[in-house]
Formats: C-alpha cells, structure tokens, sequence
C-alpha cells in the first residue's frame, strides 16, 4: 500500500512532464501559435520599403505579412500577365494566360487546414471570395485509402462537424491570393521585372536593390530595409549572395531526386455523366472535396498515387502518378485504363497537366554565415519538397507566419538600422520547415526508385517507415485517438513528433506484432498489453 502513492505521484509527474515537452514542440517546431497571430498589424509601422523577389503563392502571402509591418511593400515579377486583370480573375478557369514558371499551376492542390486558417486570418472576407469564385468549402476528409480500407476520419470528434477547408487547383488558389492581396490591400505595389542582385552597405546590412523593369534597358537601384527571395526553386538569392559577398553558398544544399511523375486532367460534367457517377448522393449534392484518393503503400510494393475531387466551377480532376513511372499519363486512352466508361463523356473539354517532379532540395541558410541580416528567403527557395504530399502552399505559410511572429516580437531601433543584427539568423532558426522535410524525405526514400542525398541510402529512416506503417494500419481500425492523430498530421494542425511515441501507441503497435509473429515467451505481455489496449479503446 504504500508503494501506491509514490507510482500514483511518479506517473502525474511524468504526464506533466511529457504534456510540458509537447507544449514546447508546438511552440518552437510548428506553426499553430504563429497562425492566431496572422493579421495582427503593428500600432506604428516600420519606415521604409521592403523588395518581395517573386509574385507567387510564397511571395504574395509575404507581401500581405509584411504590409502589417512596413510602409511600403513592393512585388517583383517576372510574368507581366499577372499584372493584368486576366492575372486576377475571379473565374479562374476563364484565364487566357498560364504560369510559364510554376510547374503545377493546372494541377491538383490540397488545402491543409492549417493554410486555410491562415488565410482566413490574413484576409477576413476570404470565404466570400471563394463563394465568388466557384471555389468549394467542404469539410476536410480527403478520402484517402490505404490497402483498400479507408483512413477513418474523427467527424464525431469536432462539436459541429469535421472543420472545412477549400478544395481548389492550383491555379484558382493562386489567383485568389493574388486579387486579395493585390486588389484589396493598400501599401502593397507589383511591378513587372527582373531583380538583378543587392548590394551591402559597410555595415553589412543590404541597403539597396537592383532590378529592371519588364521593357526597360535601364536598372534602378531601389532602397530597401529588408529583401526576401520568392523566386521559387530557382533560389535566385544564392547568386546575388555570391555576388555581394564574394561566398559561395551552395554546399548548404542537399538534395534528392524521388523519381516521380503525375498528370492532373480536367473536365467538366455534363448531365449524362453527373447522373452515372457513383457518388453517394448524387454530384449535383455534392458540395465539393475530394470523391476518392488511393494512398501508395510501399511496403507491398504499390508506388502509384490516385486522387479524384471536384473543385471550382464543378469541375472534376482526377490526378495520378506515382513513383518510378516511365512517362506521364497524358492521354485518354492512359485515362481509359484508370476510369473506363467515362472517357467517352469527357474527351471534348478535358485538359491535361503533367509533372515530373524535380529533385527535392533543403537550402540550410541556418547554418551560413555572413548573411546580410535584413535578408531572407520564403517557402521553395529555402525547400522544395514532393508535391505529391500536398505541402508546398502550407510551407510557404509558415515561413510567412514566422515571419510575422519574428516582427511581432522585435522593437525596431528608432536609429540606423531598423532590424537587429542576427533577424536573418532568428528567421531561419524558427521557419519551421525541418520537420516538413524529413517527413516528405522518410516516405520518398520508401521507394526504390528515389535517388537519395549524395553519401545517404534508401535504408536511411527504414525503422521509423516500418513503425509509421504500423500506425497506418491501426489508423484504419476503429480507435479515435489513432484516427484523429493521423488526421491532424495530414491536415498539420495540433500535432508534433512525439505524439506518435505516445505510450497508447506503442502498445498497441507491440500488441500488433505480438499477434503477427505469435510470440509465445512473450505470451503473458500480450495478454497485458491486449488488455491494456482494449481498455483504453473502450
């Protein structure tokens, strides 16, 4: 008996101890307190002007932070039509014009729900703006499937329903963006042309920045209290570091190639069709989202990804690709063999968009030294990861976010220099993308096909892929707390590292095994583990 109080008292303390560490994981490692912060504009604004290299999704939700801070926000973009108001219309399918630099401008987005909050944070009537321009908010299951059972969704864990996102390509995402922050946000101006690098002053800080407009023969050389890269994975803020700097940077960068092609194809319904479709319900009731995803298993050797949703203007996409593919599918014959008796419906207004997804890269600017402190690089500048893991926009966010957080936290010096001397350092210490890159780069490396970093291999992270399909399997059983677990990390809202190592999980993932191998000198564990297990689903 008296043992009692003290294991009573060693297991409080170890709850406080394990909720204490994941309180400072969410803090330090995602996103989910610098998103409430979005929108939140400074009582005086920092004098001066800051240059966004590139106008897009990176850039443009930049450009909106950074108007809450500073009095003056100028955009440089190459694309001159994005100038134009086909660049911001609200019918996004009616464009004439395309992104010539954005790979997946007609594919297939996923909106986490961690990129919708903050877009709801940094523009308030976004919800209006979307009913506007035909773009669908539906509660956020995604319909995935795995070994064809599916991901159980915790909708009976939210008072009022599954929380709602936006299903949109990448195309009408982008051009919503665009006409918020450009048509309904004052202090902020883009102009088309081409940055050519910066120059330091002697104190180390960039004092201006040199660009040539669309047309023009003649550079400028504009004065400048912060510059951020947007340029995408062209990483363009390498090359003018090297000039201003006389350093090269690029052993800072590892990359890997995983391999992969997907086609996402456009159509839209006509009657006879939307009457055929099996969809519970009927298409004409559906509000919008995803109808049906098949997730890769690599484990059983399935490497090919599946994915239909009907997104703005009722159009439905169906997206598919997969990793070690020899081509793309591009045609309706490929489209015959995924989806037969419908390709006949749909020949006439289908269009087609295929990647080949190019090399992943993390530029580590946190481990760089003599980086003028008032520059900073957002979103594919600093890491490109799989697009196929629906990722890209929400990591742009929380650069963005950090951003944000950062300005929110200084206090500007009212003499020289307005940024502290090591704001570069601050910003890509907390940017939070570490995370997003080794969990894109862990399932990658599940497939043979990928070619991993320079002196790594495929085996790298081979324990932590087998116990993470452990839980895969457990998501598509009936426990809430596993099904709400994966769920939160595929929408990236409210979950860190150490929620997958939570005690419940692994005995139920070593109550698992012991059934599998049958382990009989383990047989009186499992029954323990069992019953803990059971009680605990109870």
């Amino acid at each position: 008996m008296t043992l009692f109080p003290i294991i009573l008292c060693v297991l409080f303390c170890l709850v406080v101890l394990w909720k204490a560490l994941r309180y400072y994981l969410l803090w330090t490692t995602t996103a989910n307190f610098d998103i409430p912060l979005l929108g939140t504009p400074r009582a005086v604004k920092i004098p001066g002007t800051v240059v966004i290299c590139g106008g897009s999704i990176a850039g443009l939700l930049t450009a909106r932070v950074c108007r809450d801070h500073f009095t003056n926000v100028l955009i440089v973009e190459p694309e001159t039509w994005l100038n134009s108001a086909d660049g911001q219309a609200v019918e996004s399918w009616t464009q004439v014009n395309k992104r010539s630099r954005v790979l997946q401008y007609e594919s297939l987005q996923v909106t986490m729900l961690l990129l919708y909050r903050g877009l709801q944070r940094l523009f308030p009537n976004f919800n209006v703006e979307c009913f506007e321009s035909g773009i669908p908010i539906a509660p956020a299951d995604l319909k995935s499937h795995i070994r064809g059972r599916p991901y159980l969704i915790p909708h009976d864990g939210y008072k009022g329903g599954l929380p709602k996102t936006i299903f949109a390509s990448r195309r009408a995402l982008e051009t919503i963006i665009r006409r918020l922050t450009l048509g309904g946000t004052e202090g902020i101006r883009q102009i088309s042309g081409t940055v050519l690098g910066f120059e330091t002053g002697d104190d180390g800080y960039v004092s201006t920045v040199t660009i040539r407009k669309h047309g023009e023969s003649d550079v400028q050389h504009i004065p400048a209290v912060l510059i951020i890269d947007c340029t995408g994975p062209a990483i363009c803020g390498l090359k003018w570091l090297r000039r201003a700097t006389g350093q090269d940077f690029a052993s800072h960068k590892v990359s890997y190639d995983p391999k992969m092609y997907y086609t996402s194809t456009y159509f839209t319904v006509p009657p006879g069709l939307a009457a055929r479709l099996p969809i519970p319900g009927g298409w004409d009731n559906l509000p919008g989202g995803h109808i049906h995803v098949m997730s890769p298993d690599p484990s059983r050797g399935c490497h090919n990804h599946l994915a239909v949703a009907k997104v703005e203007h009722d159009q439905i996409v169906i997206c598919f690709g997969g990793w070690g593919m020899e081509r793309p599918v591009h045609t309706i014959d490929d489209i015959k063999d995924h989806v037969l008796g419908m390709a006949s419906d749909i020949e006439d207004t289908a269009t087609y968009s295929a990647v080949r997804i190019p090399p992943s890269f993390f530029m580590h600017y946190e481990k760089m030294t003599g980086v003028p402190p008032n520059f900073i690089a957002i979103g594919d500048s600093v890491c490109r990861v799989n697009s196929i893991f629906g990722q890209g926009c929400s990591k742009a966010l929380i650069g963005a976010a950090a951003l944000n957080t950062l300005l929110l936290r200084i206090q500007p010096s009212l003499r020289g220099n307005f940024l502290p001397e090591n704001f570069s350092r601050q910003f890509f210490y907390i940017s939070g993308v570490e995370d997003q890159w080794q969990g894109c780069k862990l399932a990658d490396y599940g497939n043979p096909t990928t070619i991993p970093i320079a002196g790594e291999r495929l085996d790298w992270g081979g324990a932590l892929r087998r116990y993470r399909g452990r839980l895969v399997r457990l998501s598509i059983t009936v426990s809430p707390y596993d099904r709400a677990l994966m769920w939160r990390t595929i929408m990236m809202v409210d979950t860190v590292s150490i929620d997958f190592f939570h005690p419940t999980l692994l005995l139920k993932v070593f109550w698992q095994v012991t059934k599998e191998y049958k382990l009989p000198s383990m047989s009186w564990v499992g029954r323990i583990v069992g019953a803990s297990v059971w009680r605990s689903e109870k």
